[in-house]
């Protein structure tokens, strides 16, 4: 199958504001399940400097840097995406991956996890967890 993925973020202030540099973590990766066939983004305003870089998790990753101020960021992105997996739930799940919490994971699992369960969580989040939780009695499920 190719996928067509488009995607846009705007962010409107109103004053003028001096942008940080941004991670643009919206490049999907080529690897042996997917190939990246096309890939364009367009920012607005045009940043100073755009450097391409691979994350320690190998996502390629677009950093922007800027010299001016703005009073809006725009950033828009498409893709052509082919995929070589016809089935995508054509996997085992280890038995430990099928309960939660997750502190029960395994050691090196958790270490890998531990910078995305750091800082404020929102509260939405939270509670759609809970129901999650609630509702499946800390168990995942097959479809």
């Amino acid at each position: 199958m190719i996928y067509q993925i488009a995607h846009t973020t705007i962010y409107t202030y109103n004053k003028y504001v001096e942008l940080t540099p941004h991670i643009v973590r919206l490049r999907p990766r080529s690897d042996a399940f997917q190939t990246l066939q096309d890939f364009a983004i367009d920012v607005v305003p045009e940043p100073k400097g755009i450097s391409a870089i691979v994350d320690l998790n190998g996502n390629d990753v677009l950093k922007l840097w800027f010299d001016e101020p703005t009073k809006e960021l725009k950033i828009k992105v498409s893709s052509q995406v082919e995929t070589h997996c016809h089935n995508p739930f054509n996997y085992l799940l280890e038995p430990w991956a099928m309960k939660l919490p997750i502190a029960d994971y395994p050691a090196p699992i958790l270490r890998h996890l531990q910078p995305y369960m750091e800082g404020r969580v929102d509260p939405a989040a939270v509670q759609l967890a809970q129901e999650i939780w609630h509702g499946s009695r800390g168990r995942f499920s097959r479809f």
